[in-house]
């Protein structure tokens, strides 16, 4: 053994006879690691902790993501200005943009390739 080594008594009841305990030694390291001063229980309680954090993130992250797309209301388009620019409106997504600005109020310049569907819209 080195010279950073020294052997203490401790009483371990479990083995003993009428409560009084049998004295064991033990060795222990006057340079024991700071790793060392925990137990496995402290260790999983940690992690259990890490991954309760973890998790309770996550929950967040997910709660905020529902508001965001099914409770949060619209945005005020008049707030941005008067005018909303749409291309491709004759067509798909485009004309369904183009409708929607017109029904919120606002003025809608359509710009299309093709001016015989401008005409139709």
């Amino acid at each position: 053994f080195g010279s950073s080594t020294r052997f203490l008594p401790y009483v371990d009841s479990r083995h003993s006879e009428h409560g009084r305990g049998k004295e064991e030694f033990c060795h222990r390291s006057e340079t024991a690691s700071f790793a060392m001063a925990f137990s496995v229980d402290d260790l999983i309680r940690g992690f259990g902790a890490l991954a309760s954090l973890y998790i309770g993130i996550l929950l967040a992250h997910f709660a905020s993501t529902l508001y965001r797309f099914f409770f949060r209301t619209g945005k005020r388009l008049q707030d941005f200005g008067e005018w909303g620019v749409v291309t491709g409106a004759t067509d798909g997504i485009g004309r369904a943009y183009a409708f929607e600005l017109a029904r919120q109020g606002l003025n809608v310049l359509v710009i299309s390739r093709t001016e015989a569907k401008l005409v139709e819209m």
